[in-house]
């Protein structure tokens, strides 16, 4: 696993070497207000950058190591948008000071995923209708919905609206955990259910309420439940489980099997042998 070293070269800068794995962070200087930060990841990894400005109240950030620069009083959080912590934690990257070494270290969220009820698909299962599955629904009123939650909270950097009123996201810097690739338009993504909903519907979902099923569609209680992600690889996905379809980047199998395991057991869903079979191939990458 790699090392990951913060060498603060001046309040509005940073730099992030990784050897190996991959992190994407905002730097906040919490002295000096939010400044732009310029994010790199070396070896051909994937970078990102943050500028400055204030943040969307909606996009909510997890501390992950409080940095001191020059024995100063300029201290500079490290931060991770929290859907992207369980990537971040998942390659048990280290995080050390300036110029030291060791640091805390981030444990593994894989663990032993919970096993499945193992069931097949119901012969005599009910056709499946997605307009009974609601969604894309403005659950508190503030004129975005759940997809506009979603690219909100999910956004690197500050996201900018088609109109004053703030209701629909029109741009802003989003990356896509299915293929590796960053995204700055809202118009090229989509929010996909991690579980598809056709998904869901034939692992025992089609049994639920219609409020069950909308709250399912509309889940964003779970931060992976629902994430954004390219247009084309949703509707590349479909409503295929993990033994039709898995993301090209393979680097977030690991991930993506253990999310979508613990998806499926909140929900009390089954899956077939096969997609549980795939589950355990994608788990070995871990």
């Amino acid at each position: 696993m790699g090392q990951v070293r913060f060498h603060i070269r001046e309040p509005s800068d940073s730099v992030c070497d990784a050897r190996s794995g991959m992190i994407t962070v905002t730097v906040i200087n919490t002295m000096f207000g939010d400044q732009s930060a310029s994010i790199e990841l070396l070896d051909d990894l994937v970078g990102t950058g943050a500028r400055g400005g204030h943040r969307h109240p909606k996009q909510r950030h997890t501390p992950l190591a409080v940095l001191w620069a020059g024995g100063g009083r300029r201290r500079k959080q490290v931060y991770c948008t929290r859907r992207l912590l369980p990537t971040v934690l998942a390659f048990g990257l280290l995080l050390s000071g300036c110029g030291g070494s060791g640091g805390p270290t981030a444990p593994s969220p894989v663990g032993n995923p919970p096993l499945l009820r193992i069931a097949e698909i119901l012969v005599s299962l009910p056709a499946y209708n997605r307009g009974e599955w609601r969604h894309w629904i403005d659950a508190d009123g503030d004129c975005q919905n759940t997809r506009a939650e979603v690219l909100i909270e999910e956004s690197l950097a500050p996201v900018l609206f088609r109109d004053g009123k703030n209701c629909t996201v029109d741009s802003g810097r989003w990356f896509d955990q299915y293929t590796a690739t960053t995204v700055f338009f809202a118009a090229d993504l989509d929010v996909d259910h991690f579980v598809p909903l056709a998904n869901a519907h034939r692992s025992g979902g089609y049994v639920w309420s219609s409020s069950e099923k909308e709250r399912f569609a509309n889940d964003l209680s779970d931060r992976d439940h629902l994430i954004a992600v390219t247009a084309g690889a949703n509707r590349s996905k479909g409503a295929r489980g993990p033994e039709e379809w898995r993301p090209e980047n393979t680097a977030y199998w690991c991930s993506y099997a253990t999310i979508w395991t613990r998806v499926k057991k909140t929900w009390n869903l089954t899956a077939t042998q096969a997609e549980w079979t795939a589950l355990q191939e994608m788990l070995a990458t871990c």
